[in-house]
């Protein structure tokens, strides 16, 4: 069974990053076609936010491996 102390800051970590870029998309799709320059803005917000995301996704990989080699 794996330890909550040490899987918590991992979940809290993909939760905040998926909360990120569901309001990054919602703010593209409401500033519409016209305002291009906050649409670019949120974009690389985005980009930004996913590569957190994919970091902290490998990071708990990592961590789950180091786990399982222990048990």
């Amino acid at each position: 069974m794996y330890d909550n102390i040490h899987t918590e800051p991992y979940i809290h970590t993909v939760n905040y990053s998926q909360s990120v870029v569901r309001e990054i998309v919602n703010l593209i799709r409401r500033n519409g076609q016209h305002d291009n320059q906050k649409k670019a803005r949120a974009l690389t917000e985005y980009k930004l936010s996913t590569t957190v995301y994919a970091h902290s996704n490998i990071l708990g990989q990592d961590f789950l491996a180091g786990q399982r080699q222990r048990v």
